[in-house]
Protein backbone atom coordinates (compact mmCIF):
# COMPACT_ATOMS: atom_id res chain seq x y z
CA UNK A 1 0.00 0.00 0.00
CA UNK A 2 2.78 2.29 0.76
CA UNK A 3 4.58 1.90 -2.53
CA UNK A 4 1.61 2.34 -4.28
CA UNK A 5 0.47 5.13 -2.83
CA UNK A 6 4.46 6.86 -3.46
CA UNK A 7 3.74 5.82 -7.15
CA UNK A 8 0.68 7.71 -7.63
CA UNK A 9 2.31 10.98 -5.10
CA UNK A 10 5.27 10.55 -7.53
CA UNK A 11 3.00 10.24 -10.47
CA UNK A 12 0.74 13.07 -9.64
CA UNK A 13 4.33 15.42 -8.77
CA UNK A 14 5.35 14.64 -12.20
CA UNK A 15 2.41 15.50 -13.68
CA UNK A 16 1.90 18.73 -12.46
CA UNK A 17 5.84 19.36 -13.06
CA UNK A 18 4.67 18.73 -16.50
CA UNK A 19 1.77 20.48 -16.73
CA UNK A 20 4.01 23.58 -15.06
CA UNK A 21 6.43 23.70 -17.29
CA UNK A 22 4.27 23.52 -20.62
CA UNK A 23 2.42 26.59 -18.58
CA UNK A 24 5.27 28.59 -18.27
CA UNK A 25 6.85 27.96 -21.64
CA UNK A 26 3.65 28.79 -23.54
CA UNK A 27 3.63 31.78 -20.91
CA UNK A 28 7.56 32.74 -21.96
CA UNK A 29 6.17 32.75 -25.49
CA UNK A 30 3.55 34.47 -25.28
CA UNK A 31 5.31 37.41 -22.96
CA UNK A 32 8.16 37.07 -26.18
CA UNK A 33 5.78 37.31 -28.67
CA UNK A 34 3.92 40.57 -27.11
CA UNK A 35 7.43 42.41 -26.11
CA UNK A 36 8.01 45.64 -27.93
CA UNK A 37 10.90 45.26 -30.50
CA UNK A 38 12.96 48.27 -30.84
CA UNK A 39 15.04 48.97 -33.88
CA UNK A 40 18.63 50.06 -33.25
CA UNK A 41 21.57 49.04 -35.74
CA UNK A 42 19.93 50.40 -38.62
CA UNK A 43 19.56 53.78 -36.93
CA UNK A 44 15.71 53.94 -35.93
CA UNK A 45 14.47 53.18 -32.78
CA UNK A 46 10.59 52.31 -32.84
CA UNK A 47 8.47 50.51 -30.73
CA UNK A 48 6.27 47.98 -32.67
CA UNK A 49 3.33 46.96 -29.60
CA UNK A 50 1.59 43.35 -29.98
CA UNK A 51 -1.53 45.32 -31.95
CA UNK A 52 0.86 46.05 -34.66
CA UNK A 53 -0.03 44.88 -38.34
CA UNK A 54 1.60 41.70 -39.83
CA UNK A 55 4.02 42.95 -42.30
CA UNK A 56 5.42 40.96 -45.19
CA UNK A 57 5.28 40.63 -48.87
CA UNK A 58 2.35 42.99 -50.00
CA UNK A 59 1.84 45.02 -46.69
CA UNK A 60 1.39 48.49 -47.33
CA UNK A 61 3.52 51.40 -45.01
CA UNK A 62 1.44 52.54 -42.52
CA UNK A 63 -0.49 55.72 -43.41
CA UNK A 64 -0.59 58.52 -41.33
CA UNK A 65 -3.68 58.86 -38.52
CA UNK A 66 -7.03 60.25 -40.40
CA UNK A 67 -8.39 60.58 -37.19
CA UNK A 68 -6.22 63.98 -36.41
CA UNK A 69 -7.97 66.51 -34.16
CA UNK A 70 -8.80 69.80 -35.43
CA UNK A 71 -7.15 72.80 -33.90
CA UNK A 72 -9.03 73.96 -30.84
CA UNK A 73 -8.22 78.16 -32.20
CA UNK A 74 -6.55 80.07 -34.53
CA UNK A 75 -5.56 83.47 -34.10
CA UNK A 76 -3.54 86.92 -34.71
CA UNK A 77 -1.33 86.49 -31.79
CA UNK A 78 1.04 89.71 -32.31
CA UNK A 79 1.69 91.98 -35.22
CA UNK A 80 5.28 93.32 -35.43
CA UNK A 81 6.32 96.17 -37.51
CA UNK A 82 9.30 94.76 -38.95
CA UNK A 83 10.73 96.66 -42.64
CA UNK A 84 9.85 98.03 -45.46
CA UNK A 85 7.92 95.25 -47.76
CA UNK A 86 8.57 92.19 -46.14
CA UNK A 87 8.47 89.02 -48.26
CA UNK A 88 10.58 85.86 -47.66
CA UNK A 89 11.52 84.52 -44.52
CA UNK A 90 13.91 81.62 -43.07
CA UNK A 91 13.87 79.66 -39.67
CA UNK A 92 17.70 78.89 -37.41
CA UNK A 93 16.06 76.20 -36.22
CA UNK A 94 19.63 76.46 -34.42
CA UNK A 95 18.77 79.54 -32.28
CA UNK A 96 15.37 79.43 -32.90
CA UNK A 97 14.97 82.58 -34.70
CA UNK A 98 12.78 83.86 -37.80
CA UNK A 99 14.44 86.20 -40.29
CA UNK A 100 12.27 88.28 -42.63
CA UNK A 101 13.70 89.64 -45.94
CA UNK A 102 12.68 93.51 -46.05
CA UNK A 103 13.12 94.50 -49.97
CA UNK A 104 11.98 98.07 -50.09
CA UNK A 105 14.67 98.96 -47.04
CA UNK A 106 17.46 96.53 -47.79
CA UNK A 107 17.84 94.59 -44.60
CA UNK A 108 16.93 91.92 -42.33
CA UNK A 109 14.19 91.38 -39.58
CA UNK A 110 15.09 89.21 -36.68
CA UNK A 111 12.22 87.96 -34.84
CA UNK A 112 12.39 85.32 -32.03
CA UNK A 113 8.82 84.17 -30.94
CA UNK A 114 6.79 87.58 -30.72
CA UNK A 115 9.63 89.62 -30.45
CA UNK A 116 11.54 91.54 -32.75
CA UNK A 117 14.81 91.00 -31.92
CA UNK A 118 17.28 92.91 -34.35
CA UNK A 119 17.99 93.96 -37.58
CA UNK A 120 20.56 93.85 -40.35
CA UNK A 121 21.66 95.61 -42.91
CA UNK A 122 22.15 93.84 -46.26
CA UNK A 123 22.33 94.72 -49.87
CA UNK A 124 20.14 96.51 -52.45
CA UNK A 125 16.41 94.84 -53.05
CA UNK A 126 17.43 91.34 -50.72
CA UNK A 127 14.62 89.40 -52.43
CA UNK A 128 14.92 85.69 -50.60
CA UNK A 129 17.21 83.93 -47.61
CA UNK A 130 18.65 80.51 -47.05
CA UNK A 131 19.63 78.50 -44.13
CA UNK A 132 22.75 76.37 -44.08
CA UNK A 133 22.10 74.17 -41.81
CA UNK A 134 26.25 72.87 -41.62
CA UNK A 135 27.27 76.23 -39.16
CA UNK A 136 23.77 78.05 -38.70
CA UNK A 137 24.19 81.18 -41.77
CA UNK A 138 21.61 82.87 -43.33
CA UNK A 139 22.61 83.45 -46.92
CA UNK A 140 20.40 86.46 -48.40
CA UNK A 141 20.18 87.34 -52.07
CA UNK A 142 20.83 91.03 -52.95
CA UNK A 143 19.12 91.30 -56.54
CA UNK A 144 20.38 94.74 -57.29
CA UNK A 145 23.67 94.48 -55.82
CA UNK A 146 24.77 91.08 -57.56
CA UNK A 147 25.43 89.96 -54.06
CA UNK A 148 24.88 87.32 -51.16
CA UNK A 149 24.88 88.49 -47.49
CA UNK A 150 25.70 86.79 -45.14
CA UNK A 151 24.33 86.96 -41.57
CA UNK A 152 24.92 84.86 -38.18
CA UNK A 153 22.82 85.64 -35.53
CA UNK A 154 22.37 89.12 -35.98
CA UNK A 155 25.75 90.02 -37.32
CA UNK A 156 26.46 90.61 -41.14
CA UNK A 157 30.12 88.38 -41.81
CA UNK A 158 30.17 88.46 -45.04
CA UNK A 159 29.23 89.71 -48.51
CA UNK A 160 30.04 87.51 -51.58
CA UNK A 161 29.99 88.97 -55.20
CA UNK A 162 27.90 86.69 -57.10
CA UNK A 163 26.58 86.86 -60.89
CA UNK A 164 23.41 89.78 -61.55
CA UNK A 165 20.31 89.57 -60.02
CA UNK A 166 20.66 86.77 -57.87
CA UNK A 167 17.34 85.01 -57.05
CA UNK A 168 16.17 81.88 -55.03
CA UNK A 169 18.49 79.75 -53.28
CA UNK A 170 18.79 76.46 -51.88
CA UNK A 171 21.38 74.44 -49.83
CA UNK A 172 22.46 71.21 -50.53
CA UNK A 173 23.00 69.00 -47.85
CA UNK A 174 25.01 66.60 -49.24
CA UNK A 175 27.76 69.13 -50.24
CA UNK A 176 26.91 71.56 -47.18
CA UNK A 177 26.68 74.66 -50.07
CA UNK A 178 24.40 77.08 -51.19
CA UNK A 179 23.85 77.35 -54.60
CA UNK A 180 22.60 80.58 -56.25
CA UNK A 181 20.59 80.99 -59.16
CA UNK A 182 21.69 84.54 -61.06
CA UNK A 183 18.98 85.94 -63.63
CA UNK A 184 21.00 88.50 -65.18
CA UNK A 185 24.12 86.35 -65.76
CA UNK A 186 22.58 82.71 -66.86
CA UNK A 187 24.46 81.21 -64.08
CA UNK A 188 24.24 79.23 -60.69
CA UNK A 189 27.17 80.83 -58.02
CA UNK A 190 28.26 78.11 -55.77
CA UNK A 191 29.03 78.58 -52.29
CA UNK A 192 30.56 77.25 -48.74
CA UNK A 193 30.77 79.30 -46.06
CA UNK A 194 31.82 82.67 -46.80
CA UNK A 195 33.54 81.73 -50.09
CA UNK A 196 32.50 81.52 -53.60
CA UNK A 197 33.77 78.19 -54.67
CA UNK A 198 32.19 77.90 -58.45
CA UNK A 199 29.76 79.21 -60.70
CA UNK A 200 27.56 76.67 -63.66
CA UNK A 201 26.36 78.11 -66.72
CA UNK A 202 22.07 77.45 -67.14
CA UNK A 203 19.52 78.54 -69.32
CA UNK A 204 18.15 81.75 -69.96
CA UNK A 205 17.20 83.58 -67.00
CA UNK A 206 17.29 81.27 -63.55
CA UNK A 207 15.34 82.15 -61.06
CA UNK A 208 14.87 79.47 -58.21
CA UNK A 209 16.24 76.40 -57.28
CA UNK A 210 15.66 73.20 -55.41
CA UNK A 211 17.39 70.29 -54.17
CA UNK A 212 16.68 66.98 -54.28
CA UNK A 213 18.42 65.07 -52.00
CA UNK A 214 17.13 61.69 -53.27
CA UNK A 215 19.40 62.48 -56.70
CA UNK A 216 22.37 64.66 -55.23
CA UNK A 217 21.02 67.01 -57.67
CA UNK A 218 19.79 71.20 -58.06
CA UNK A 219 17.03 71.83 -60.19
CA UNK A 220 17.13 75.51 -61.20
CA UNK A 221 14.48 77.27 -62.86
CA UNK A 222 14.91 78.86 -66.08
CA UNK A 223 12.36 81.62 -66.76
CA UNK A 224 13.59 82.69 -70.16
CA UNK A 225 14.37 79.54 -71.96
CA UNK A 226 11.40 77.38 -70.88
CA UNK A 227 13.99 75.05 -69.28
CA UNK A 228 14.95 73.19 -65.99
CA UNK A 229 18.79 73.03 -65.34
CA UNK A 230 19.71 69.42 -63.18
CA UNK A 231 23.14 69.72 -61.62
CA UNK A 232 24.79 66.83 -60.77
CA UNK A 233 28.10 66.98 -59.77
CA UNK A 234 28.83 70.56 -61.08
CA UNK A 235 27.68 69.16 -64.15
CA UNK A 236 24.03 71.48 -65.36
CA UNK A 237 21.66 69.37 -68.36
CA UNK A 238 18.84 71.38 -69.88
CA UNK A 239 15.53 69.82 -69.32
CA UNK A 240 12.43 71.38 -71.43
CA UNK A 241 9.40 71.81 -69.50
CA UNK A 242 6.47 74.58 -69.91
CA UNK A 243 6.46 78.14 -70.40
CA UNK A 244 8.04 80.62 -68.07
CA UNK A 245 8.96 78.28 -65.05
CA UNK A 246 8.78 79.79 -61.86
CA UNK A 247 9.58 77.76 -58.45
CA UNK A 248 10.81 73.66 -57.97
CA UNK A 249 9.76 71.33 -55.77
CA UNK A 250 11.47 68.50 -54.00
CA UNK A 251 8.57 65.63 -53.09
CA UNK A 252 10.63 63.81 -50.25
CA UNK A 253 7.40 60.92 -50.83
CA UNK A 254 7.94 59.92 -54.34
CA UNK A 255 11.07 61.69 -55.10
CA UNK A 256 9.68 63.21 -57.90
CA UNK A 257 9.75 67.11 -58.35
CA UNK A 258 7.26 69.61 -59.38
CA UNK A 259 7.85 72.86 -61.04
CA UNK A 260 5.28 75.10 -61.54
CA UNK A 261 5.04 77.08 -64.95
CA UNK A 262 2.96 80.81 -64.78
CA UNK A 263 2.84 80.79 -68.18
CA UNK A 264 1.58 77.61 -70.04
CA UNK A 265 -0.82 76.86 -66.30
CA UNK A 266 0.35 73.24 -65.65
CA UNK A 267 3.34 71.54 -63.58
CA UNK A 268 5.72 69.71 -64.69
CA UNK A 269 6.77 66.56 -63.31
CA UNK A 270 10.58 65.41 -63.30
CA UNK A 271 12.40 62.48 -62.06
CA UNK A 272 16.23 62.83 -62.36
CA UNK A 273 16.52 64.50 -66.12
CA UNK A 274 13.38 63.31 -67.42
CA UNK A 275 9.88 65.22 -67.34
CA UNK A 276 7.35 62.11 -66.82
CA UNK A 277 4.44 63.88 -66.27
CA UNK A 278 2.73 67.26 -67.18
CA UNK A 279 -0.35 68.23 -64.77
CA UNK A 280 -2.94 71.16 -66.34
CA UNK A 281 -3.45 73.57 -63.25
CA UNK A 282 -5.02 76.90 -62.70
CA UNK A 283 -4.11 80.47 -63.91
CA UNK A 284 -0.70 81.78 -63.16
CA UNK A 285 0.88 79.10 -60.55
CA UNK A 286 3.58 80.12 -58.82
CA UNK A 287 4.37 78.70 -55.20
CA UNK A 288 3.65 75.05 -54.12
CA UNK A 289 4.58 73.00 -50.77
CA UNK A 290 4.49 69.20 -49.70
CA UNK A 291 1.68 67.81 -47.38
CA UNK A 292 2.84 64.78 -45.52
CA UNK A 293 -1.12 63.97 -44.40
CA UNK A 294 -2.06 62.78 -47.83
CA UNK A 295 0.88 63.19 -49.92
CA UNK A 296 -0.63 65.91 -52.21
CA UNK A 297 1.12 68.80 -54.14
CA UNK A 298 -0.53 71.83 -53.44
CA UNK A 299 -0.22 74.73 -55.81
CA UNK A 300 -1.44 78.15 -56.03
CA UNK A 301 -3.00 79.39 -58.48
CA UNK A 302 -2.79 83.31 -58.49
CA UNK A 303 -5.28 83.88 -61.21
CA UNK A 304 -7.79 81.54 -60.19
CA UNK A 305 -8.48 82.59 -56.82
CA UNK A 306 -7.68 78.72 -55.81
CA UNK A 307 -5.23 75.74 -54.93
CA UNK A 308 -4.75 73.05 -57.64
CA UNK A 309 -4.14 69.24 -56.03
CA UNK A 310 -1.71 67.39 -57.52
CA UNK A 311 -1.32 62.80 -56.78
CA UNK A 312 1.79 61.86 -58.79
CA UNK A 313 1.87 62.65 -62.29
CA UNK A 314 -2.17 63.56 -61.95
CA UNK A 315 -4.52 66.04 -61.04
CA UNK A 316 -6.51 65.63 -57.47
CA UNK A 317 -8.73 68.22 -57.28
CA UNK A 318 -8.94 72.15 -55.99
CA UNK A 319 -9.94 74.28 -53.32
CA UNK A 320 -11.32 77.32 -53.61
CA UNK A 321 -9.03 80.27 -51.66
CA UNK A 322 -9.00 83.95 -51.51
CA UNK A 323 -7.89 86.70 -53.63
CA UNK A 324 -4.61 86.35 -55.54
CA UNK A 325 -3.03 83.41 -53.51
CA UNK A 326 0.69 84.18 -53.25
CA UNK A 327 2.11 81.21 -51.08
CA UNK A 328 1.72 78.26 -49.00
CA UNK A 329 3.10 76.30 -46.26
CA UNK A 330 2.56 73.33 -44.38
CA UNK A 331 1.60 73.06 -40.79
CA UNK A 332 2.91 69.77 -39.27
CA UNK A 333 0.71 70.05 -36.11
CA UNK A 334 -2.36 70.36 -37.39
CA UNK A 335 -2.02 68.77 -41.05
CA UNK A 336 -3.00 71.98 -42.56
CA UNK A 337 -1.82 73.49 -45.93
CA UNK A 338 -1.70 77.64 -44.82
CA UNK A 339 -2.68 79.64 -47.89
CA UNK A 340 -1.77 83.26 -48.12
CA UNK A 341 -4.00 85.27 -50.17
CA UNK A 342 -2.41 88.41 -51.13
CA UNK A 343 -5.40 90.17 -52.47
CA UNK A 344 -7.98 89.39 -49.81
CA UNK A 345 -5.16 90.12 -46.70
CA UNK A 346 -6.12 87.11 -45.32
CA UNK A 347 -4.67 83.13 -45.01
CA UNK A 348 -7.03 80.35 -45.72
CA UNK A 349 -6.52 77.29 -43.93
CA UNK A 350 -6.98 74.06 -46.18
CA UNK A 351 -7.54 70.40 -44.74
CA UNK A 352 -7.26 68.02 -47.52
CA UNK A 353 -10.03 68.86 -50.12
CA UNK A 354 -11.69 72.24 -48.16
CA UNK A 355 -11.06 75.56 -46.40
CA UNK A 356 -11.49 74.56 -42.77
CA UNK A 357 -10.97 78.57 -41.77
CA UNK A 358 -9.91 81.92 -42.60
CA UNK A 359 -7.92 83.69 -40.88
CA UNK A 360 -7.28 87.99 -41.33
CA UNK A 361 -3.92 89.26 -41.50
CA UNK A 362 -2.16 92.56 -42.82
CA UNK A 363 -2.29 93.94 -46.11
CA UNK A 364 -1.01 92.22 -49.08
CA UNK A 365 0.28 88.98 -47.07
CA UNK A 366 3.31 88.05 -49.66
CA UNK A 367 5.20 84.73 -48.02
CA UNK A 368 4.77 83.12 -44.68
CA UNK A 369 6.77 80.74 -43.07
CA UNK A 370 5.37 77.65 -39.88
CA UNK A 371 7.82 77.41 -37.03
CA UNK A 372 6.42 74.15 -35.83
CA UNK A 373 8.64 74.28 -32.81
CA UNK A 374 6.33 76.91 -31.58
CA UNK A 375 3.28 76.12 -33.23
CA UNK A 376 3.58 79.71 -35.39
CA UNK A 377 3.05 80.69 -38.90
CA UNK A 378 4.81 84.12 -39.73
CA UNK A 379 2.85 85.47 -42.82
CA UNK A 380 5.01 89.18 -44.08
CA UNK A 381 2.53 91.78 -44.61
CA UNK A 382 4.27 93.30 -47.37
CA UNK A 383 2.32 96.44 -47.60
CA UNK A 384 1.57 97.37 -43.87
CA UNK A 385 5.40 96.47 -43.19
CA UNK A 386 4.34 94.12 -40.23
CA UNK A 387 4.90 90.56 -39.57
CA UNK A 388 1.28 88.74 -38.29
CA UNK A 389 2.31 85.97 -35.77
CA UNK A 390 -0.86 83.63 -36.12
CA UNK A 391 -0.80 81.28 -33.34
CA UNK A 392 -2.61 77.61 -33.57
CA UNK A 393 -3.60 76.30 -29.90
CA UNK A 394 -3.28 72.51 -30.78
CA UNK A 395 -1.91 69.40 -28.70
CA UNK A 396 1.83 69.02 -29.35
CA UNK A 397 2.79 65.81 -31.63
CA UNK A 398 4.79 63.26 -30.79
CA UNK A 399 8.45 63.37 -29.87
CA UNK A 400 11.23 62.56 -32.29
CA UNK A 401 14.51 62.40 -31.46
CA UNK A 402 17.56 62.31 -33.40
CA UNK A 403 21.26 61.41 -31.11
CA UNK A 404 24.41 61.54 -32.62
CA UNK A 405 28.00 60.31 -31.40
CA UNK A 406 31.08 60.70 -33.03
CA UNK A 407 31.00 64.28 -33.46
CA UNK A 408 33.74 66.57 -31.70
CA UNK A 409 31.96 68.53 -29.03
CA UNK A 410 29.93 71.59 -30.03
CA UNK A 411 30.72 70.30 -33.58
CA UNK A 412 26.78 72.13 -35.34
CA UNK A 413 24.94 69.44 -37.43
CA UNK A 414 21.63 69.23 -38.75
CA UNK A 415 18.56 67.11 -39.68
CA UNK A 416 15.86 67.93 -42.37
CA UNK A 417 12.71 65.86 -41.00
CA UNK A 418 9.08 65.74 -42.49
CA UNK A 419 10.21 68.93 -44.61
CA UNK A 420 11.56 70.82 -40.97
CA UNK A 421 15.20 71.52 -41.19
CA UNK A 422 16.82 71.75 -37.68
CA UNK A 423 20.33 72.39 -36.58
CA UNK A 424 22.25 72.03 -33.12
CA UNK A 425 25.60 72.12 -31.60
CA UNK A 426 24.42 69.77 -28.83
CA UNK A 427 24.67 65.80 -29.70
CA UNK A 428 20.35 65.38 -29.66
CA UNK A 429 17.69 67.54 -32.15
CA UNK A 430 14.05 66.72 -31.19
CA UNK A 431 11.26 67.11 -33.61
CA UNK A 432 7.29 67.10 -32.83
CA UNK A 433 5.07 65.23 -35.39
CA UNK A 434 1.50 63.64 -35.45
CA UNK A 435 1.54 60.05 -36.44
CA UNK A 436 2.50 59.28 -39.86
CA UNK A 437 5.41 57.56 -41.97
CA UNK A 438 8.00 61.13 -42.41
CA UNK A 439 11.33 61.04 -44.11
CA UNK A 440 14.58 62.41 -43.02
CA UNK A 441 18.12 63.49 -44.14
CA UNK A 442 21.16 63.70 -42.32
CA UNK A 443 22.99 66.90 -42.91
CA UNK A 444 26.73 66.71 -44.11
CA UNK A 445 29.57 67.81 -41.48
CA UNK A 446 32.74 68.32 -43.19
CA UNK A 447 35.30 65.78 -42.32
CA UNK A 448 33.29 63.50 -40.95
CA UNK A 449 30.83 60.40 -42.60
CA UNK A 450 27.67 60.06 -41.04
CA UNK A 451 25.34 56.52 -40.97
CA UNK A 452 22.52 56.45 -41.81
CA UNK A 453 22.20 59.52 -44.67
CA UNK A 454 18.67 59.05 -45.11
CA UNK A 455 15.28 57.02 -44.31
CA UNK A 456 11.68 57.09 -42.66
CA UNK A 457 10.40 56.83 -39.74
CA UNK A 458 7.28 55.71 -38.60
CA UNK A 459 5.95 57.94 -35.65
CA UNK A 460 2.76 56.26 -34.04
CA UNK A 461 2.24 57.62 -30.75
CA UNK A 462 5.32 56.14 -29.06
CA UNK A 463 8.58 58.40 -28.64
CA UNK A 464 10.92 57.31 -31.51
CA UNK A 465 14.31 58.61 -33.13
CA UNK A 466 17.46 57.60 -34.72
CA UNK A 467 20.60 57.30 -33.54
CA UNK A 468 23.27 58.67 -36.32
CA UNK A 469 27.18 57.71 -35.84
CA UNK A 470 29.59 60.21 -37.38
CA UNK A 471 32.98 58.86 -38.46
CA UNK A 472 35.68 61.19 -38.27
CA UNK A 473 38.09 61.42 -41.72
CA UNK A 474 35.56 58.78 -43.21
CA UNK A 475 35.72 58.47 -47.01
CA UNK A 476 32.24 59.69 -49.03
CA UNK A 477 29.32 56.99 -48.46
CA UNK A 478 25.88 55.76 -50.06
CA UNK A 479 23.63 53.95 -48.61
CA UNK A 480 22.45 50.25 -48.93
CA UNK A 481 19.14 48.64 -48.35
CA UNK A 482 18.56 45.20 -47.16
CA UNK A 483 14.76 44.71 -47.55
CA UNK A 484 12.97 41.43 -46.46
CA UNK A 485 9.59 40.18 -46.93
CA UNK A 486 8.08 37.14 -44.87
CA UNK A 487 8.43 38.20 -41.70
CA UNK A 488 5.91 38.84 -38.74
CA UNK A 489 5.75 42.16 -37.40
CA UNK A 490 7.92 41.54 -34.35
CA UNK A 491 10.43 39.33 -35.44
CA UNK A 492 13.99 40.98 -35.00
CA UNK A 493 16.43 40.03 -37.65
CA UNK A 494 20.32 40.92 -38.22
CA UNK A 495 22.46 41.37 -41.28
CA UNK A 496 26.25 41.76 -40.90
CA UNK A 497 28.41 43.67 -43.40
CA UNK A 498 32.33 44.85 -43.37
CA UNK A 499 32.50 43.59 -39.77
CA UNK A 500 29.26 45.37 -38.28
CA UNK A 501 25.67 43.57 -37.23
CA UNK A 502 22.65 45.48 -37.65
CA UNK A 503 19.47 44.10 -36.49
CA UNK A 504 16.15 45.61 -36.91
CA UNK A 505 12.24 44.32 -36.58
CA UNK A 506 11.45 46.84 -39.15
CA UNK A 507 11.38 45.63 -43.32
CA UNK A 508 14.33 47.80 -43.88
CA UNK A 509 18.03 47.49 -42.77
CA UNK A 510 19.93 50.87 -44.23
CA UNK A 511 23.67 50.87 -43.76
CA UNK A 512 26.30 53.45 -45.89
CA UNK A 513 29.51 52.14 -47.27
CA UNK A 514 32.23 53.91 -49.43
CA UNK A 515 32.13 52.35 -53.24
CA UNK A 516 33.37 48.93 -52.83
CA UNK A 517 31.83 45.54 -52.67
CA UNK A 518 31.15 43.94 -49.03
CA UNK A 519 30.04 40.36 -48.19
CA UNK A 520 27.02 39.67 -46.22
CA UNK A 521 25.71 37.59 -43.53
CA UNK A 522 22.15 37.34 -42.96
CA UNK A 523 21.20 36.00 -38.93
CA UNK A 524 19.36 32.72 -38.62
CA UNK A 525 15.74 33.64 -37.46
CA UNK A 526 13.75 30.81 -35.43
CA UNK A 527 11.23 29.42 -37.07
CA UNK A 528 12.08 30.99 -40.67
CA UNK A 529 14.94 29.90 -43.32
CA UNK A 530 16.36 32.62 -45.45
CA UNK A 531 17.24 33.08 -49.33
CA UNK A 532 19.81 33.88 -49.89
CA UNK A 533 22.04 33.47 -46.17
CA UNK A 534 25.26 35.69 -47.60
CA UNK A 535 26.42 37.02 -50.59
CA UNK A 536 28.17 40.34 -52.06
CA UNK A 537 26.67 43.49 -51.52
CA UNK A 538 28.10 46.31 -54.54
CA UNK A 539 28.45 50.35 -53.53
CA UNK A 540 28.89 52.36 -57.03
CA UNK A 541 27.29 55.61 -56.06
CA UNK A 542 24.34 57.45 -54.73
CA UNK A 543 22.12 54.58 -56.66
CA UNK A 544 23.51 50.94 -55.50
CA UNK A 545 21.37 47.98 -55.86
CA UNK A 546 19.43 47.07 -52.83
CA UNK A 547 19.29 43.72 -51.90
CA UNK A 548 16.19 41.44 -51.39
CA UNK A 549 15.99 39.04 -48.78
CA UNK A 550 13.27 36.16 -48.65
CA UNK A 551 12.34 34.11 -45.16
CA UNK A 552 10.15 31.46 -45.40
CA UNK A 553 8.69 29.69 -42.13
CA UNK A 554 10.01 26.40 -41.60
CA UNK A 555 13.44 24.97 -42.85
CA UNK A 556 15.80 23.76 -40.01
CA UNK A 557 14.73 25.67 -37.57
CA UNK A 558 14.70 25.20 -33.90
CA UNK A 559 11.41 24.91 -32.10
CA UNK A 560 11.44 27.83 -29.75
CA UNK A 561 9.91 25.81 -27.21
CA UNK A 562 13.59 25.06 -26.70
CA UNK A 563 15.51 27.69 -26.98
CA UNK A 564 17.13 29.25 -23.68
CA UNK A 565 14.29 30.71 -21.70
CA UNK A 566 12.81 27.03 -21.91
CA UNK A 567 15.84 25.55 -19.95
CA UNK A 568 15.83 28.57 -17.31
CA UNK A 569 12.43 27.03 -16.81
CA UNK A 570 12.81 23.66 -17.04
CA UNK A 571 15.34 23.75 -14.09
CA UNK A 572 12.42 25.76 -12.20
CA UNK A 573 10.13 22.80 -13.16
CA UNK A 574 12.56 20.56 -11.77
CA UNK A 575 13.13 21.95 -8.38
CA UNK A 576 9.29 22.16 -8.17
CA UNK A 577 9.17 18.39 -9.14
CA UNK A 578 11.78 17.44 -6.18
CA UNK A 579 9.82 19.61 -4.24
CA UNK A 580 6.79 17.56 -4.47
CA UNK A 581 8.19 13.95 -4.56
CA UNK A 582 9.78 14.98 -1.34
CA UNK A 583 6.35 15.94 -0.03
CA UNK A 584 4.49 13.08 -1.00
CA UNK A 585 7.07 10.56 0.01
CA UNK A 586 7.12 12.29 3.58
CA UNK A 587 3.64 12.67 3.59
CA UNK A 588 3.05 9.11 3.04
CA UNK A 589 6.32 7.33 5.42
CA UNK A 590 3.88 9.69 8.16
CA UNK A 591 0.38 7.49 6.78
CA UNK A 592 2.87 3.75 7.46
CA UNK A 593 1.60 1.98 10.33
CA UNK A 594 3.27 1.33 13.25
CA UNK A 595 5.36 -2.43 13.04
CA UNK A 596 3.64 -4.64 14.60
CA UNK A 597 0.24 -3.36 14.49
CA UNK A 598 -2.66 -4.33 11.95
CA UNK A 599 -2.03 -5.46 8.81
Amino acid sequence: MGTARHRRGAGVGIALAVVLLLLVATLSGDQARAAPAYVTGSGFRVSTGPSAPVRGAGTSTPSPSSAVEPFASVAVAATLGVGADPGASVFDAGTGELYVVNAGSNNVSVISGTTLVGSVPVGLDPTSATYDVADGDIYVSDSNSSSVSVIYGVSLIATLPVGADPGTSTYDTSLAQVFVPNRGSNNVSILQGTTVVGAVAVGTAPTSATFDSNADSVYVTNSGSATVSVITGGVATNVSVGSDPDAALYNPSSGYVYVTNTGSNNVSVLTGAAVVGSVNVGTGPTAEVFANSNGYVYVTDSGSNRVSLVSGTSAAGTVTVGSHPSSAVYDSFDQEVLVTNQGSNNVSLVSGESVENTVDVGSAPDGSNFVANKNYDYVSDALANTVSVVRFSTAPGNTVDFNETGLASGTRWAVTFAGLVASSSSSQIVFHELNGTYPYVVGSVAGYGAVPLSGSLWVHGLPSGVQVRYTLGAQRTYEVTFAETGLAMQTLWTVTINGSVEKTSNPTIMVAEPNGTYPFTVGAVQGYSETPASGTASVNGSNPVPVQLNFVPGGNATHPLFGATFWIWAIVALVVLGVAVGGVLVWAQRRRPPRGGPP
